[in-house]
Parts: C-alpha cells; structure tokens; sequence
C-alpha cells in the first residue's frame, strides 16, 4: 500500500511546529485542534496536488488532441456499416470535405469506383479477422480527382465483432509517382542497353559525348569510357566533313535547330580503326536547365548500302539483258512482217501503216507508252496468217468469192496459232485473233461483242480500215483519206469503239498525221 498520506501527515506536522503554537486550556482540546490543522494543512496539499494533476492531464489531453488532428497520417473510425464515425483533420483534408460533410457518410463513397469491390472484399473479410491488415487503394479528394493511398487498418475485438474499425490512412501518391519514375527509367536503360542502334547525347556547349550505350560501343568500336566527355566530331566525322560539322553545332547552340535536326539522314562516319561506313542518323533536340542537347539514334547501313549497290548493279544488267531481248524481239518481229509482205507485193507496207497510225491513235488516247509499244508489235505482224493464203488469192484482181472470202477471213486465227507459242510481254497473239472483231458481233472468227475485244485489238480494227480503204488495192483504186474516216464515223459505237474512232479523226484530220508510203 502507497504510504504518502503518512508522508503527507508528517509533512503536515512539520508545519504546524514551525507554526505558533496555540494554548488551550485542556489538553484534549489541543490534542483535537492539532488533529484539525493536520487534516486541513493535508486536504490543502491534496488540493495543490490534483490541481496539478488536472493541469498535466489537460496538457496530455491536448498534446495528444493535436497529435491525432494534425497527424501526417489520416485517422478514421468505421462502423461495423462501413460508416465515417470520426475522423481527424488530415483525413478531412485528405478526402477533401469538410468534418460535418465526412461523418456518418459511407467510407466506399470515396473509394474511386474501380476499386470498390476490391475495398468491400477487404473490409467484409477484415470485420472476420482481428489484428492490423493492409491494402492500397485509390481514392478520391473532393472534386481533385483522385490519389493513392495505404490504410492500415485494426479491428481490435477479439471476437472479430467490433462494433467500431480504426484505419491509419497514408497518402502514397508521390511515393507511388517515384516508384514509377524508377521503373519508367529502368525500363528506359535496359531498353538503352538492348537496342540493336547506337543512342548518343551530345551536349552542344563544347559538342561533347555525355551518353553513349552498349550498341554505340559495337559500332564505332570505342567504349563508354574512352568517348564519354570527348568532342564527338572529332572521333566520329571523316575529316573533310568537320568545318562543316563544327558550324551547325555554332548555330546549334543558340537555338536547338540545324540541317541535320528533326531528319533522318544517311552519312559516313569513321570507326576507331580509322576505317569509314555509312550510318543512317536520326537527330533530334531537347533544351535542359537553359543548354541545348542533341540526341541521335544511330545504324550502320554499310551492309545495306552494298545490297543496294549490288541491287542497282543487277537491275542495270537485267535492264541491259532486257533492251537486248526487246531489240532482237523487234528485229523478229520485223523479219516475219517482211516474209509476209514478199508473198503479198500489193499489201506492201501495209502492216507497218497500220501500226503507225495505230501508235498514234493509243497516244491520242493517252495510253501508257509501255502498252503502246505492245500495239505497235501487234500491228507490225496482225496479218502473219495471211501466210498460209495462196498468192493468187491474195493477188486476185477481181472481187473474191464467198469461199476466197472465207478462206482470206483465216488468216487471223493462223495469224494466232503462230504467234501463240511465243512469250511476248503483251498479249499479242490475241490482238492478232481480234483485230477483225466488231462490237456488234458482226467481225470474226470468234464473234466476240463489246469489252470481250481488247482495247488493243479496237485500236487495230479502226487503224486497219482507215490504212485499207485509203490504199491501193488489186481489186480497186485507193478511195482515199476522206473515204476512210467517213467509213469509221459510220460504224462509230456500232461496230467500231467510239472513242478509238474519236482518236483516230483527231490523229489525221487534227494533228494532220499522213500514212506513211
């Protein structure tokens, strides 16, 4: 047992002997008054004491009052509903609502909606469990959107039915910020050091080297530590390329711009061991704390610029290869028109003013000159089949009958049979086939109407009726020019395509082509 009322009992008889002493007239009444002023002198001291005690208990009580208020941390009660009972005014702030407009509101209101069910789980589950659990979640402060935050949270009843729940609530946006700004920059350096292309800095004050990763090192041959802080122009640019280089980094410095800036450019380089290749540059700028820096992605391109090299140089053989065939194909071609034309003196030159007039009309008409060289071909040899024609018939003076007219009227299928076997760029042997159709079905052999005639074959059609009926011929005079056109404007969108005859009346009255002799 606590023994200060005897302390303080001695204490008080202590005083009351430095005090006067009071003489009474019985001994008894002594003894009494002296018990009297012990007690008194005893309450006064209690009263000093818990005076004092009610002091310190006040300072505790607000030393802790503004510990819980102002707390780096927030503190919330929750009720078994999930309800705000109290909560201190970093929480308040924290949440960014006023004390009044937070308590007896539902703590889920300000879990940001994808984060609700994983809150309600964990709340349910931690109602079950005593002892301090933890979880991050996302929250929203008022109307400024949202922040990331750590509750620890404590349900203290041992029978996990606590009719309250405490939450230690933590801020960790910054924390989380930093976190992922470490992770952005690991990413950043492991993506620095695997990338197959050279990544280099250059700070434009002095033209130094302040970065150069693990690919720079593979392909100019310097390490990290032999460049870092060295002019880079003078290890890196062939010699008669660095008065040049040197004035853009003078203008580069001033305003983060050059010729070279925002471009992808292909340039030599040097190696260490002296030795120059091509690098394709891309350089861009960035400005940090008031200086100018560039950043280029570097690839060496020597292997591609050889495979490019050996590319051109095979195209051009191919190309050569191919003029040569083109011109042993066309001296052919003439070789079989001449035979032709031995066989048919009165049909000579024909096949070749059909194919000039016909060259012309495909021009008019604004064909590719690829597929007109393909129509001239097709006109210098559209009447090879008349090869198989007896010469009498072909030379007869007279008008042929039916069964000469229907033998000359195969000369366009043999014309095909020949030509067929041989792979030409155009479709030739089928120009030959059709340059007797008519739109209208009325041509031969296969009777063919509208687009199922090649425009090529159209072309030839009208080219070989206007040379036909202007030419001399064993079995009449030659009608002339006027007789001819005359003749296709008749047939013009019957038998004949409209805009090849359009063409063609432009081509000799227009531009005043004549056939040649």
């Amino acid at each position: 047992m606590s023994n200060k009322p005897n302390l303080l009992r001695t204490a008080a008889e202590a005083r009351l002997v430095r005090a006067p002493s009071s003489k009474a007239p019985e001994q008894s009444v002594e003894t009494l008054l002296h018990e009297l002023q012990v007690h008194q002198v005893e309450l006064e001291m209690q009263n000093d004491q818990l005076r004092a005690s009610q002091l310190a208990l006040e300072k505790s009580r607000d030393r802790y009052a503004a510990l819980y208020e102002f707390a780096p941390v927030g503190y919330l009660t929750l009720s078994r509903a999930g309800q705000i009972t109290a909560i201190n005014l970093t929480g308040c702030t924290l949440l960014g609502r006023e004390r009044g407009k937070l308590l007896q509101h539902r703590f889920d209101f300000f879990v940001s909606p994808p984060d609700r069910d994983r809150w309600h789980i964990f709340f349910s589950g931690s109602l079950k469990q005593t002892g301090q659990l933890g979880v991050e979640l996302a929250l929203q402060r008022g109307d400024d959107g949202t922040f990331f935050a750590h509750l620890d949270c404590l349900n203290s009843k041992a029978d996990g039915h606590a009719q309250e729940f405490q939450i230690a609530l933590t801020d960790i946006s910054a924390m989380r910020l930093n976190q992922q700004l470490l992770e952005s920059e690991e990413r950043l350096r492991l993506a620095t050091e695997t990338v197959r292309d050279a990544i280099i800095m250059l700070e434009a004050e002095g033209g130094t080297i302040t970065a150069w990763n693990p690919a720079a090192e593979t392909i100019f041959g310097y390490s990290r530590d032999e460049v870092l802080g060295m002019p880079l122009h003078d290890l890196l640019t062939p010699p008669r390329f660095r008065a040049m280089a040197q004035k853009g980094m003078v203008h580069f410095v001033t305003c983060g711009e050059g010729a070279a800036v925002n471009k992808t450019l292909e340039l030599p380089a040097l190696h260490k061991d002296g030795t120059e290749f091509f690098i394709e540059l891309s350089l861009s700028s960035m400005q940090i704390d008031g200086q100018w820096f560039a950043t280029g992605i570097v690839r060496d391109i020597s292997a591609r610029k050889q495979m490019a090299q050996a590319l051109s140089q095979s195209l051009l053989q191919n190309q050569q290869q191919l003029e040569t065939m083109r011109s042993n194909l066309e001296d052919t071609v003439k070789a079989i028109s001449t035979i032709v034309e031995m066989r048919d003196p009165y049909t000579a030159g024909h096949q070749a003013r059909v194919a000039a007039l016909a060259v012309a009309i495909a021009r008019q008409m604004g064909l590719p000159e690829e597929q007109v060289h393909g129509i001239h071909l097709a006109g210098v040899v559209h009447d090879l089949g008349k090869i198989q024609i007896p010469a009498e018939i072909l030379s007869k003076p007279g008008k042929l009958n039916a069964i000469e007219s229907s033998f000359i009227q195969t000369h366009a299928q043999a014309g095909y049979d020949i030509l067929s076997g041989i792979k030409f760029p155009w479709p030739i042997a089928q120009m030959v086939l059709q340059h007797h159709e008519r739109l209208d079905g009325s041509g031969y052999p296969q009777k063919l109407k509208g687009d199922a005639i090649l425009l090529e074959a159209r072309i030839l059609a009208v080219s070989d009726v206007v040379e036909a009926i202007s030419s001399h011929r064993p079995y009449r005079a030659a009608l002339g020019v006027d007789a001819a056109l005359a003749e296709i404007a008749r047939g013009s969108g019957v038998q004949f395509d409209a805009s090849v005859v359009d063409a063609c009346i432009k081509v000799v009255n227009g531009n005043g082509m004549k056939l040649p002799k």
